[in-house]
């Protein structure tokens, strides 16, 4: 098959026959892994999981759950994303907390027609809470000369309702961008598909 691919006739491969390539096996070998690979959802378990629903080995597990994360990163596809409202930011960052059973902390930073200059994971926590650093937040939007911010974090307890903590962490990350002449434009929570929206809520 590495032949197909030195012809550029690998669009017409399939996917079986493209997994096939980059781990090295029959495509035979790789049905079941394909077929997980490129399912609805992002894959989502751990590399022995892996190995045994798919029947492959613990290392070739390893590559493909390497080749899932990258395809969910996709930063062609976000590239100059426009960002503009609640709902546009949670589709922009939907896919990173799917299966998480902690809470992670993401701010998205914007110029002035709202185009993503960048993503960045601030905070990776326990099952419900996280560690925020105004700081390092406000180093980095004024590093990539942002105008905009907006924070985003999830609840893998299943709830979206913002706590006390929440409220904190927003009130000093909205202080520190007024400081700077950053907008904070949106806080959101995230959990199960669902997401609370300061702004929508006018908490912001």
């Amino acid at each position: 098959m590495l032949e197909v691919i030195e012809s550029e006739q690998y669009r017409m491969m399939s996917n079986s026959d493209l997994l096939a390539v980059v781990l090295g096996k029959d495509k035979k070998e790789v049905e079941k892994s394909a077929d997980m690979l490129f399912e609805t959802k992002p894959l989502y378990c751990s590399a022995g999981e892996l190995a045994e629903k798919a029947d492959i080995s613990s290392y070739n597990a390893k590559k493909v759950l390497a080749l899932a994360e990258l395809m969910k990163r996709n930063p062609v596809a976000k590239k100059n994303a426009v960002i503009d409202n609640p709902n546009s930011v949670f589709d922009y960052v939907k896919e990173d907390f799917l299966g998480l059973d902690h809470e992670e902390l993401f701010v998205i930073f914007l110029n002035n027609a709202n185009h993503v200059i960048k993503k960045v994971r601030f905070s990776v926590g326990s099952y419900n809470s996280t560690v925020f650093d105004v700081r390092q937040i406000m180093r980095v939007a004024l590093d990539v000369k942002a105008t905009a911010m907006i924070m985003v974090h999830n609840h893998p307890s299943g709830s979206i309702q913002p706590s006390k903590e929440d409220d904190n962490i927003t009130s000093k990350l909205m202080v520190a961008g007024k400081c700077l002449d950053i907008d904070l434009m949106d806080h959101l929570i995230v959990s199960d598909g669902k997401f609370f929206s300061y702004k929508s809520e006018k908490k912001i």
